[in-house]
């Protein structure tokens, strides 16, 4: 459940560094995608909903990923 938590915990966190400071979190993501421009697919509003379902997302994706990468982590080490 940890990899779950963590997604969500980032969701929150993104969500309200969007909602405080726009411009500057997508500054700093933009930088983070290596050259790719992504102002111009940005919005200007979140819905709630979109939120929500963000959230999810990024709950059930972690998750998900932390569950995969255990069991590999687990079948190479012999557990």
């Amino acid at each position: 459940y940890a990899g779950g938590a963590t997604g969500g915990k980032l969701s929150v966190i993104c969500a309200f560094l969007v909602y405080i400071a726009p411009a500057g979190t997508l500054n700093l993501f933009n930088t983070m995608m290596h050259g790719v421009d992504i102002t111009m697919i940005a919005k200007n509003n979140m819905a709630f909903g979109s939120f929500i379902i963000g959230l999810i997302l990024a709950v059930v994706l972690g998750a998900l990923v932390a569950w995969i990468y255990s069991g590999i982590y687990n079948r190479l080490t012999g557990r």
